[in-house]
């Protein structure tokens, strides 16, 4: 899925799934940007 923030992937383990937006170049510098909020990963 494709939204206004960029590709959202998730990444998933034995007790949670995470949610995330991927967006600019895969050669640039890695942006990480975390919340507490855990229900939408546009909030």
């Amino acid at each position: 899925m494709t939204g206004q923030l960029g590709l959202l992937k998730t990444a998933k383990t034995d007790i949670l799934e995470i949610a995330y937006c991927q967006s600019g170049p895969d050669d640039g510098w890695p942006v990480v940007l975390s919340h507490g909020f855990p229900y939408d990963v546009h909030a």
